[in-house]
């Protein structure tokens, strides 16, 4: 609720006034568990992977499965609570969003199946880039021509194997509310490939629940997830073809920021979270086989 007396200056120092005394009443052990179940969790799903990698099972589409299991058992276990809005329809898509956090990645994994296109530093992150090397994600230095042109090769083979590529086009995490300009490249393979470009919203209810600057990965996810429940709100635009590169890319751009100027606690009141669905056809599974 916006009350009268308040500027839009003060509005978010008092929203960060009130995430700041609920977190110094949260209790000491929940962080710490949480950061526990993100390495159990993964390392589960490593072991799994491993063994059939030895046995000469894996492959693409079913390291994307397990990289979806590992993200729903994430969202679970810490508390995360995703509110999505439209839907995900179709394969051998380009999902281009918007990037706050590394919780990005089990937010929009835990509903879509997808691969990958991350920055080369991701695969240095603990416990996420572990994961996502499980996953078959593509790794890319931004700052190397060959690397970028190996990766949007690479992209395009996972394209036309009828799988949809995740890729995080502004390069870096902003602060909420805050987009970049998003970087050309995927823009140009979808034009040149006729391929659909679906652009993706992705916002948390808190600031602090952005991670930015340079603080660690580790003193990050204490200090945030302390707090009851992570909120975020992730919606999904119709897709977006054409032949111009520049033009597909400004039609993204001002899709995601718009969404992005919207009122985010009353999204979230109103989204779909994807776990109660997942859970509703596990219902509807299991009474058409009794």
């Amino acid at each position: 609720m916006h009350l009268k007396c308040n500027t839009e200056k003060d509005q978010p120092m008092t929203k960060h006034l009130k995430s700041k005394h609920i977190e110094s009443r949260a209790p000491i052990w929940r962080a710490p568990f949480r950061l526990l179940s993100l390495f159990g969790i993964t390392l589960g799903m490593s072991a799994m992977y491993a063994l059939n990698a030895l046995m000469g099972r894996m492959t693409t589409a079913l390291s994307i499965s397990y990289m979806q299991t590992w993200s729903r058992r994430l969202l679970r276990w810490t508390s995360i609570d995703v509110a999505e809005h439209g839907e995900m329809k179709g394969k051998g898509a380009i999902l281009i969003a918007n990037h706050r956090s590394y919780a990005d990645i089990p937010a929009i994994m835990g509903s879509v199946p997808c691969t990958f296109l991350a920055k080369a530093q991701v695969k240095s992150w603990p416990v996420i880039g572990w994961a996502a090397s499980v996953a078959n994600t593509i790794f890319v230095d931004r700052d190397c021509k060959n690397s970028r042109r190996e990766a949007r090769k690479e992209l395009k083979k996972r394209l036309d194997e009828g799988m949809s590529v995740m890729v995080f086009a502004e390069g870096t995490t902003t602060n909420k509310g805050e987009m970049n300009a998003l970087r050309p490249g995927m823009f140009y393979t979808a034009a040149e490939n006729d391929l659909p470009i679906v652009p993706v919203a992705i916002e948390y209810l808190e600031p602090e629940d952005a991670w930015t600057g340079d603080e660690s990965f580790i003193a990050h996810f204490l200090q945030r997830f302390r707090q009851k429940r992570m909120k975020v709100v992730v919606t999904y635009g119709p897709p977006l073809r054409g032949k111009d590169p520049v033009a597909l890319k400004q039609q993204t751009e001002d899709w995601i920021r718009n969404e992005l100027k919207k009122d985010i606690d009353q999204l979230h009141t109103q989204g779909v979270n994807p776990l109660a669905k997942e859970f509703y056809h596990e219902q509807q599974a299991a009474k058409v086989q009794s």
